[in-house]
């Protein structure tokens, strides 16, 4: 999934960030963003979820990964992602104190690499949200990303543009660059 983010073209001020860890949630101690993107058209979080899925009637969860070990969750793939996007949304506002959320279109999704899993839409799930391993391409990667930015877009009415400042901002309120040295002092001491 990280080659294929990388080829995708969201427009020249897109940026991808892997594993985004997020150190306030609603209800979890610590969570994680398998993928966030930021762009122009808006801000979505992404679940990856690799290897077998099976979900069953009691609304659990059970995932195989490449090993061959399976495990169970009671909180689907897309209720991580949704968590996440509010996380996220919350982090943005308190570190940008202008009102900047209110014209964020966010939105969430998740893709399953390994498996087919369009068509089996449901009440909590729209195939709008899902890309699965029938996707071949970046290109199909792009297209999706982009339908789901509109699908998200009808859902939250949020259409106006992020411009290059903003998607800068936001990416340096969620992961910012930075270089540290020790001071003069600690070099000198070590010395």
């Amino acid at each position: 999934m990280f080659k294929a983010l990388h080829d995708v073209d969201l427009g020249t001020d897109a940026v991808a960030l892997h594993s985004l860890n997020l150190r306030e949630h609603a209800y979890k101690q610590w969570a994680e963003a398998d993928f966030v993107i930021i762009c122009a058209k808006g801000v979505l979080v992404l679940e990856i979820k690799g290897g077998g899925v099976e979900h069953d009637a009691s609304g659990n969860w059970h995932f195989e990964n490449r090993y061959g070990e399976r495990f169970q969750k009671s909180e689907s793939p897309l209720d991580q992602a949704r968590t996440a996007r509010f996380a996220l949304e919350d982090l943005i506002a308190k570190h940008i104190k202008d009102p900047i959320t209110h014209r964020i279109n966010f939105g969430w999704g998740c893709i399953f690499p390994d498996v087919p899993f369009k068509g089996l839409s449901s009440a909590e799930i729209a195939d709008e949200m899902v890309l699965d391993k029938r996707f071949r391409t970046s290109l199909d990667l792009q297209r999706w990303l982009f339908d789901l930015l509109q699908f998200w877009q009808k859902k939250t009415k949020k259409k106006q543009s992020l411009s290059k400042d903003d998607v800068s901002r936001i990416q340096h309120a969620v992961r910012p660059s930075f270089d540290l040295i020790p001071s003069l002092g600690v070099r000198v001491r070590k010395v």
